[in-house]
């Protein structure tokens, strides 16, 4: 791999990076004054970190034919807030990664992540969280490790809350449940706006320590400006380790899928054409699958997986049957070196007005290796 050192050229990029890191760090500053309660110890933690990357791609837009490379300087700020307690977690993190490319300008951007998060522990048996969200990107393999589907290099916000429970029935039963809402907008972008409600509900029951079984119950209802879509699951899994280092989970289920559609057909009316507003619905069933192998020793750690299931298509009205199938290799090979390989196929498909108001049929093959090497307990390179 080849490094190059330059300078940034987009001062007021970085100039906004910075001001968003120091907004974090006078809200976390703000947390820090408040005192806890007196009662309860808490444990404070502030850590700051500083990623740099140096990449070379031969083909930033993932094309079949004429793809294009360039060099990629990523530098990325951190600043991470824990606070806990016997009985709950506080945590406030942001990310700002200034991303320029050497040829390729105007792809470069910035983009941002703040997360923050509170696990509250009420009794032995009742658990309760909450998660907000803020992410902005624009990088079109975005989403290649998540879902394989390669995007427009636009921006993208979207807006993530999330609240769950789980409590437990007996020493062996326990019920779980969930309810999130993300909204993903692309401002001035020619891509889909959307707004998602999950509602999720599971039950397991652990037979021994070895083997667990569940059941859950999952409904997500999607809107967009011409479409909205409904799809539920049942799923039935499994959790069960085979041997001292091996084990497997997994589910497999059915889904009903509901998508509906606003077209415009044109109709000749003499001595005009005119486009009249048609109304499509499309109601859909078919399986859903999901299974992991994984092997863990002290050295090694291999985990294989593989889905099948419908999967909302970012940026696109509508969703795309998915079929994947991933590994990640992990193994240390010095006290202070390891090395990996992590690789992944996607296909995605979906037809026009079925699942997705346009067609999609894309297959995407990802394989990387690398290695790590830490050189101290605060400093690393891969």
């Amino acid at each position: 791999m080849w490094f190059r050192i330059r300078a940034f050229k987009s001062a007021r990029r970085a100039g906004r990076a910075l001001v968003s890191v120091a907004v974090g760090l006078i809200f976390v500053a703000a947390c820090l004054m408040c005192r806890s309660h007196p009662a309860i110890a808490a444990d404070d933690r502030l850590t700051p970190a500083l990623e740099l990357k140096e990449q070379y791609n031969d083909n930033i837009f993932i094309e079949k034919k004429n793809p294009e490379s360039d060099f990629i300087t990523i530098l990325v700020p951190m600043l991470t807030y824990d606070r806990g307690t016997e009985r709950a977690r506080f945590k406030l993190s942001g990310r700002v990664g200034i991303v320029e490319y050497a040829e390729h300008d105007g792809l470069s951007a910035i983009d941002q992540n703040y997360l923050g998060s509170l696990d509250f522990q009420k009794t032995p048996r009742l658990g309760m969280s909450l998660n907000v969200n803020y992410l902005q990107d624009h990088q079109p393999d975005r989403d290649l490790l998540v879902s394989g589907l390669i995007f427009d290099a636009i921006r993208r916000d979207r807006w993530t809350f999330g609240v769950s429970g789980s409590y437990a029935l007996t020493e062996r039963s326990s019920l779980e449940g969930g309810y999130s809402h993300v909204v993903e907008k692309f401002p001035g972008g020619n891509a889909a706006d959307s707004d998602t409600h999950y509602v999720s509900g599971s039950y397991a029951y652990k037979w021994s320590p070895l083997l667990t079984q569940s059941l859950a119950l999952n409904y997500s209802h999607t809107e967009y400006e011409n479409a909205r879509q409904d799809n539920v699951t049942v799923q039935l899994g499994l959790a069960k380790v085979i041997a001292e280092r091996w084990s497997i989970d997994g589910a497999i289920g059915g889904r009903f899928t509901r998508s509906e559609y606003a077209t415009y057909e044109p109709v000749f009316r003499p001595p005009y054409l005119e486009f009249v507003k048609r109304d499509v619905s499309a109601d859909e069933t078919g399986g859903v699958a999901h299974f992991n192998l994984n092997y863990r020793t002290d050295v090694t750690r291999l985990t294989t997986g593989f889905g099948y299931d419908v999967e909302l298509a970012s940026g696109r009205s509508g969703a795309v049957k998915q079929t994947s199938v991933t590994l990640e290799l992990v193994r240390r090979i010095h006290r202070d070196i390891s090395g990996f390989i992590r690789g992944g196929y996607y296909l995605n498909r979906a037809e026009a007005e079925e699942l997705a108001e346009n067609e999609i049929d894309e297959q995407v093959l990802r394989l990387g290796a690398g290695v790590r090497w830490d050189l101290s307990p605060d400093w690393g390179t891969s």
